[in-house]
Formats: C-alpha cells, sequence, structure tokens
C-alpha cells in the first residue's frame, strides 16, 4: 500500500480537496467528503492524493496550506508561509509482517482489526485504510 508523508506527517489519504487558490485539504474519509460536499464544495474540488505533490508546488499563492479535514478539526500539515515543503512516497509491504508484529490488544479504530507496527513504531491496519490518527505523525 502506498502512504504520502508530507514534511513528517503521513497520510492514508486518497484525495484531496483544492480552492483553486490556496486551500488544500485532505479528504481522510467518506464522511468528510460529505462535509465539503454540504458546504458548497463540488467534484471539481477533489482530486487524487497522487496529484496533491504538482499540484501544491505549482501554486503560487503566499497564502497556500494543507489541513486535516473537519474530523481532525483542520489541523494544519503545513502551515501559511511555510518556506518549504516536502512530499515523500512510502511503500508498505504487508506480507512481509510477521504475527509476532502485531501489537497485542491494539485496535484499529476504523474496522476493529489488530493493528500492526514497524520497527520504527509506525501503527497501521491491514485491513482497511487508516492510518488517519494523529500517532502517525512521526516525531
Amino acid at each position: 500500500m502506498k502512504k504520502l508523508q508530507i514534511n513528517d506527517f503521513i497520510t492514508g489519504a486518497k484525495e484531496f480537496a483544492y480552492d483553486g487558490c490556496h486551500k488544500f485539504y485532505l479528504i481522510e474519509s467518506e464522511a468528510c467528503k460529505k462535509g465539503f460536499y454540504e458546504n458548497g464544495w463540488n467534484d471539481n474540488n477533489f482530486r487524487p492524493i497522487s496529484e496533491l505533490p504538482k499540484t501544491f508546488a505549482d501554486c503560487s499563492c503566499s497564502l497556500k496550506f494543507i489541513q486535516r479535514g473537519e474530523k481532525y478539526n483542520f489541523q494544519s500539515i503545513v502551515p501559511q508561509f511555510q518556506k518549504r515543503t516536502t512530499f515523500k512516497w512510502l511503500y508498505i509491504n504487508y506480507s512481509t509482517l510477521s504475527r509476532a508484529d502485531k501489537i497485542k490488544n491494539c485496535r484499529c479504530p476504523e474496522c476493529g482489526c489488530e493493528l500492526v507496527s514497524r520497527q520504527d513504531g509506525f501503527k497501521f491496519c491491514i485491513r482497511c485504510t487508516w492510518p488517519e490518527h494523529e500517532e502517525l505523525s512521526l516525531k
């Protein structure tokens, strides 16, 4: 599975919302997307997450920012006026994880299955698209 790392934050978002000027929002669930529709956004505002690095780089507005959606109180990932933003694709190979990698008594908040953890402490679910959680922000 492919995840996007934005600076020190890792997202499992499959798409983002863009107002065409400077507002970029990570769409991390269908409920989040529905909230944007209810606030006047339309299909033209949503793009696949794979387009975020180029779209953000091409944006010339100095007010540009990236935030998480409403579920996370619009947590800032890239604040306005930040000089440098880095994007990196992470590839997670679930087939290389052993049973010992599972975290005991730690359940996915989305689907309830056991979470797994890599050696670097990155936690994720092997069944659904989670991680969409603050724990996954790299320190």
